[in-house]
């Protein structure tokens, strides 16, 4: 009788448990075996740079040692996969060549100065190893920017995949009040990577609406802040998904749209079905269209007051804007539709 050919294998590494959609998604597409290494990275381990990327290297020295048993490798943090891109320059790619990988996702941002020259002529080499096949961008403006940046053997292994959050929501969930009993109604903004809050807070001078915003004081440092502003620290995981939940919409200022920030934020936003007021450009513009969130100009913060003001006088138009956003997440943003896109560009 004829031995049964071993199904191949895929390594996922990443500093977070998925869900099994992702992972059946990924089974699914491939035709694989969906294998895990999973590493912590608690706030403390966070907070020390040195101690964060000694856990992402011990994770890519992991699947560094694997990749002659595995056929395929989802880096689930992009320094995961620039170490082992690291490690395959020093010691070899292994005895196939090694599996096809994706790193998700790409995130490169230019420094000043010589030290920015040395970090861009290191992240080039390391991108342009042979045991990367694919660099995912959560933006698909972001593919052109890179594209031009670091020529065409990136271009070449660029792929635009729009994120994908959690699962929908259930009936039951969907069914909580928009606002907590013992809060009045309020504007939402949060995070700290590539945010606008000087131009949101001025939007909101003189305004009787409500602001609240959770992000770091140097985000916020010198800022002239108005009494219907409140700025909030130490706001994260669970706190901070309320605060999405019950605010009337939530806000997401970017400042530099040429690269991704705040799709996190934006589609758990869209999940809970929240109307949302978002930077126009591609790292937001990607996720949502005119009839799901209102898009304004970078920078404009008479733009925000508007839009504000006019959810403020049309209650009926944050439920559409919350309704239509919601229903595109299922469609196009869910964990599985991720998975699916991944699989996908692993194949091609």
């Amino acid at each position: 009788m004829p031995k049964m050919q071993e199904r191949p294998r895929l390594l996922l590494v990443a500093p977070y448990v998925d869900e099994p959609a992702m992972l059946q998604a990924l089974s699914q597409g491939l035709d694989v075996e969906v294998q895990t290494e999973l590493f912590r990275t608690s706030r403390s381990v966070a907070a020390s740079t040195f101690r964060r990327h000694w856990n992402i290297f011990r994770s890519a020295w992991a699947a560094f040692r694997q990749r002659d048993r595995v056929g395929y490798i989802v880096f689930g943090e992009q320094f995961i996969g620039l170490y082992y891109a690291l490690l395959t320059r020093l010691l070899g790619r292994g005895k196939r060549g090694g599996p096809r990988t994706i790193v998700l996702q790409l995130i490169y941002n230019r420094r000043p100065g010589w030290k920015g020259e040395v970090y861009r002529t290191l992240y080039a080499w390391l991108i342009r190893s042979p045991a990367l096949t694919r660099l995912a961008c959560a933006a698909s403006i972001e593919r052109r920017y890179y594209a031009e940046e670091f020529g065409a053997v990136v271009a070449d292994k660029l792929v635009f995949i729009p994120f994908g959050r959690n699962s929908p929501l259930g009936t039951e969930a969907r069914r909580e009040p928009v606002a907590a009993p013992d809060e009045s109604p309020f504007f939402f903004a949060g995070g700290t990577s590539n945010r606008d809050y000087k131009t949101l807070i001025e939007a909101f001078r003189g305004l009787s609406a409500e602001l609240q915003i959770a992000c770091y004081p140097s985000d916020v440092a010198d800022l002239n802040i108005p009494p219907n502003v409140v700025v909030l620290h130490g706001v994260f995981d669970d706190e901070f998904k309320r605060k999405v939940r019950d605010c009337t919409a939530m806000i997401i200022p970017i400042k530099n749209t040429d690269v991704s920030a705040g799709q996190l934020v934006l589609l758990d936003a869209m999940r809970l079905g929240k109307a949302c007021i978002v930077t126009a450009g591609g790292c937001m513009e990607d996720y949502v269209d005119e009839k799901s969130a209102i898009c304004v100009s970078a920078g404009d913060s008479d733009a925000i007051r508007r839009a504000v003001r006019d959810l403020v006088c049309n209650p009926r138009l944050v439920i559409e804007l919350g309704e239509a956003a919601r229903l595109r997440y299922e469609k196009r943003n869910t964990r599985a539709a991720f998975g699916r896109a991944v699989a996908a560009s692993l194949k091609g």
